[in-house]
């Protein structure tokens, strides 16, 4: 029996009106399954860079996210904490560049009930997700995270960071 892993993913509800984008994978834990587009998160790696960075290749389209919905949590033969971040995207024909997406398709409400009982790889989890961005449930980006500054750029000063708050990007103080 292989060794049970924690794994940090991000997924992304990518909403257009009253549809959710959906991607089914060659994920070996749910084969044929439609989940929500998503990455797992590299050691150290930033939950918000990270759903920014995967969605576009995800979905092909242009995605803003707008907030975090929820930190969610499945043990299965991993046990997996998984940030929900919503995004808004036009709705025009998704186009994946990622190799490992078999198909991406714009599901509308209606249709996800009847694909709930079988075709969804976590349908209780997605179930509570949908419920909870209609309820509102959403923390804007903006009151947790900051991108950190290019390379570049020159550190703040005192006075600068004083200014205009405490300052905060995606990794946590050490």
């Amino acid at each position: 029996m292989p060794e049970p892993r924690f794994l940090v993913q991000v997924q992304i509800l990518v909403r257009s009106g009253e549809a959710s984008l959906l991607v089914r994978t060659g994920d070996p834990d749910h084969p044929g399954c439609w989940d929500l587009p998503g990455a797992t998160l590299a050691p150290g790696g930033d939950p918000v860079a990270t759903a920014q960075a995967a969605v576009g290749p995800a979905t092909g389209l242009p995605v803003h996210l707008s907030g975090l919905i929820g930190i969610y949590s499945a043990i299965a033969t991993d046990h997996r904490m998984i940030f929900v971040f919503q995004g808004e995207s036009p709705r025009l024909p998704p186009a994946p560049r990622d190799l490992t997406i078999l198909e991406a398709r714009w599901i509308t409400d209606g249709e996800l009930a009847g694909l709930l009982g079988h075709q969804i790889a976590s349908p209780q989890r997605l179930t509570r997700i949908l419920r909870h961005a209609s309820q509102g449930h959403l923390l804007p980006l903006s009151r947790f995270w900051r991108p950190e500054p290019p390379a570049s750029s020159p550190p703040p000063t005192p006075s600068q960071a004083t200014s205009s708050g405490p300052l905060r990007s995606g990794r946590p103080d050490r």
